[in-house]
């Protein structure tokens, strides 16, 4: 698909869009240890019949929770996948307008020199404290980076400056999701696709929020306007985490033996 600025690459999965041109597409837990109960000595029971379950018991947890960990990261990165868009280089003169600090910002952030481009956006933003690009180009950033919050800000703040900002709401949606707020996510999906109709990295993110909330139908037609292959787009976001699990439960299985056969084996040395 084409930009204003440029082409567009498709990584899959929910897309981004950051400056005035690009499209973003398309999120942490803790858990504390918990306490075994005591277990009561007997005459003649050597300690390793009470570490030996016990350490199996504890490792198996440990197992499953990085299992748990492994898999909620894919689905972060699968909400973060997202189309880059090439920006112009930069002016080849010293900087002194807003328009260049946006230029050489995008360029940085084209690279994933994403501190580097926060730098110049900032620098855009002081110049001109009106620059809708400029806040959606740095929320991109900041999206990036993983700071979710920030970008939510800087988007709200370029829909505020520029309220049929297309892009703004897209990419905000986008940040929603990465966040964990499907709805809110819908919600700004819904006023950009309304805003600009021919827009299909926002029927694709709608799309996955959808799929996100269980809504399967329209989940299916969003990927369809969006021309992406909802069969596709579904194993592409469950098959690789099913197979994670799974191979998760066979290294738990083999590490559970291996434990229990040494705990056997601690014993009978006793």
């Amino acid at each position: 698909m084409r930009t204003p600025c440029g082409q567009s690459s498709r990584l899959g999965g929910l897309r981004l869009v950051p400056a005035k041109c690009r499209y973003l597409v398309p999120g942490e837990r803790r858990d504390g240890a918990q306490s075994c109960p005591p277990v009561p000595r007997r005459k003649n029971v050597g300690i390793t019949h009470t570490v030996g379950p016990l350490l199996v018991g504890h490792v198996m947890k440990q197992l499953r929770l990085m299992v748990v960990m492994v898999f909620i990261g894919f689905l972060t990165a699968c909400a973060r996948q997202a189309s880059m868009t090439k920006q112009p280089p930069p002016s080849s003169n010293g900087l002194e307008s807003a328009e260049e600090y946006l230029l050489r910002g995008d360029s940085f952030s084209a690279i994933k020199e994403y501190d580097l481009a926060i730098l110049d956006y900032d620098q855009a933003i002081r110049l001109n404290p009106e620059y809708a690009e400029a806040y959606n180009n740095r929320g991109y950033a900041y999206y990036w980076i993983g700071d979710a919050t920030h970008a939510i800000a800087d988007y709200s703040r370029a829909i505020e400056l520029r309220p049929n900002y297309a892009y703004a709401y897209n990419n905000r949606g986008a940040a929603y999701m990465a966040s964990g707020h499907p709805d809110q996510a819908i919600n700004d999906l819904d006023r950009a696709i309304n805003l600009q109709s021919d827009f299909p990295q926002a029927y694709i993110n709608r799309g996955n929020a959808y799929l996100r909330l269980g809504r399967f139908d329209m989940a299916f037609a969003d990927f369809r306007r969006g021309g992406a292959n909802p069969v596709r787009t579904i194993v592409l976001l469950c098959a690789i985490p099913i197979i994670m699990i799974l191979l998760g439960a066979v290294i738990m299985n083999f590490v559970r033996q291996r434990l229990l056969a040494k705990s056997r084996l601690l014993s009978k040395m006793e």
